[in-house]
């Protein structure tokens, strides 16, 4: 199962079947008390092994009080938005410190970063090494 939201209006739960990769339902909000009612109502819950959400609490706490024995799962997009921006984070930081000519030898640097290691050119791989 996955829950997840969309803006319609305003925001909406939604459940998908991850499996299948089909919309389930489309909540009419994304509180806990919807989420509690939503799940509670399931058929077969004991049949729910993984429930994939992003980290947002009433998602969390309505899947550990009707649904004890899912394995909760943080979706992916969520965990590599956050390491994303911790990255930035500190790559401005780092920027912050360097004189205006250094600073402009790396422009382009937050580029750079978010590309995959085999799409950069053997120049850039010196400006970014890899452990």
């Amino acid at each position: 199962m996955g829950i997840d939201e969309i803006h319609l209006i305003k925001p909406r739960g939604v459940i998908t079947n991850i499996q299948n990769n089909t919309v389930v339902e489309v909540l009419p909000n994304r509180n806990k008390e919807t989420m509690l009612r939503y799940l509670g109502n399931l058929h077969n819950k004991d049949g729910i092994k993984y429930v994939v959400m992003d980290m947002w609490r009433p998602y969390r706490d309505a899947v550990e009080a009707v649904l004890p024995n899912a394995s909760i799962v943080i979706d992916k997009f969520h965990v590599v938005r956050m390491a994303n921006d911790a990255l930035d984070t500190v790559r401005k930081s780092l920027r912050s410190e360097l004189e205006p000519k250094q600073r402009r030898h790396l422009k382009n640097d937050r580029f750079i970063l978010l590309k995959r290691r085999k799409e950069l050119s053997d120049h850039k791989h010196l400006l970014c090494p890899a452990g």
